[in-house]
């Protein structure tokens, strides 16, 4: 950056403090009075291309943007050691892939595979999973469901491509993570860890790569596990532990379960979403898996950068950017290892879906469609081609009773994490 643009946002600054800490050309607008969203809203509609800024938005602060979807902001002291040009420097050298994996150790875990013949979770299914929550607790284990639906030919590069297996689905998918909510909240456990993988879009030497201290199956789904474990045993691994589940559950064919005709199919190459992804809950693993089963070669999830999100209710319990990002990540490469996924920041409503034209589809929930409806607008005015707009419904505030609402709420898990500080 040869000179540098910056966002006045916080009322009584002194110009000259900044001016001291460059050695180049400094252009202030005055931004005072107005959000940070509102100003970077207002510098897109301005701008023909992405571009970096200084966003001076506290007395002794400012940050350092970049609104080309390649790095997260940066927060520069006017006070520190070094130069304005030093932290500029050193922050646009930042590699494009800005996704670091945080430093823990991995917590061990258990399995459930849940071999089902139809997109339908019984009631005992569910039982099956409150039991296996149940036993991660007890155990600070956490759970990965393995799903395998028998009528559905599902292989890597497989995608939802009708309304119809939208809906059923988005219906099952809900139905496994709701199921752990409810069974978590029982034990007031709402960071409870679970994900749901499927088998079918995997490597076929997928089970040589995870570690169960237990995998718990029906009698038919242990005929599969055995399976696997024969496979680790030839490869000179230890087999799991397994455990049968019990009642068997005897499923029957519906008419809302059948498969619609291959002919009929058009699954889309590229899908979109965006979200602040904060404490990455089953709200989000919902609204992640649905947009990954949606895609067959790519997806692009933008997740809402610090610079926004300073008005968010317990905003200090809030992950930075760059953890948040590796959360959605690690989760996306887990469940779709076959489809390329794009983690990007954003700063705006609109994130790339209105600068990457070869899009094909993006995830809303109920109370973001009119969103979705904008972005396609504001695609319509540059020459780029409307997306489908998928609607996740099985999360609206109309479907969930209050209790549920919270527990799948980020603001929810951070004011539970605010009260456990105390």
């Amino acid at each position: 950056m040869e000179s540098y643009t910056c966002l006045v946002v916080c009322d009584q600054v002194d110009t000259s403090r900044l001016a001291k800490l460059t050695t180049r050309t400094v252009t202030f607008v005055d931004a005072a009075g107005k959000s940070v969203q509102q100003v970077l809203n207002e510098q897109r509609d301005a701008e023909s291309k992405p571009r970096a800024y200084l966003l001076w938005d506290q007395v002794d602060a400012l940050l350092l943007i970049d609104t080309s979807y390649t790095r997260c902001s940066a927060r520069f002291d006017l006070g520190g050691a070094h130069s304005l040009d030093e932290a500029v420097s050193a922050w646009l050298r930042q590699p494009v892939s800005i996704v670091h994996e945080p430093v823990t150790q991995a917590q061990p875990a258990y399995a459930l595979f849940l071999d089902i013949d139809t997109p339908h979770l019984h009631e005992k299914h569910a039982q099956w999973i409150d039991d296996a929550v149940q036993r991660c607790i007890a155990a600070n284990h956490r759970l990965v469901v393995l799903l395998q639906v028998r009528s559905v030919r599902m292989s890597p590069g497989w995608a939802i491509a009708t309304d119809t297996e939208w809906d059923q689905w988005q219906h099952l998918v809900a139905q496994i993570y709701l199921s752990q909510v409810k069974a978590a909240a029982v034990y007031n456990q709402p960071l409870f860890d679970m994900c749901v993988l499927f088998p079918a879009l995997m490597d076929a030497q997928w089970m040589l790569n995870m570690e169960f201290d237990r995998v718990d199956a029906s009698q038919k789904g242990m005929v599969t596990v055995d399976q696997w474990n024969a496979t680790r045993v030839d490869q000179g691994l230890s087999p799991w532990t397994t455990e049968r589940v019990t009642p068997d559950v005897v499923e029957s064919d519906t008419a809302d379960a059948k498969c619609e005709d291959d002919a009929v199919r058009h699954a889309v190459d590229t899908t979109v979403v965006g979200g602040t992804f904060d404490h990455l809950h089953a709200g989000h693993k919902i609204l992640l898996t649905m947009t990954l089963l949606l895609a067959t070669k790519d997806v692009i999830v933008g997740v809402t950068d610090d610079a926004i999100l300073q008005a968010k209710k317990y905003k200090e319990w809030i992950e930075p950017t760059e953890l948040r990002m590796s959360c959605v990540s690690r989760f996306c490469s887990a469940v779709r290892p076959d489809v390329h996924a794009d983690i990007v920041p954003i700063f705006d409503p609109f994130g790339p879906t209105i600068t990457v034209p070869n899009l094909d589809a993006i995830v809303v929930s109920e109370e973001t469609l009119a969103g979705g409806a904008m972005v396609n607008d504001e695609r319509a005015a540059r020459g780029y081609k409307a997306l489908q707009l998928r609607v996740i419904r099985v999360l609206s505030e109309q479907s969930l009773d209050d209790a549920i609402t919270d527990k799948i709420s980020s603001s929810g898990i951070r004011k539970y994490l605010s009260e456990q500080a105390k």
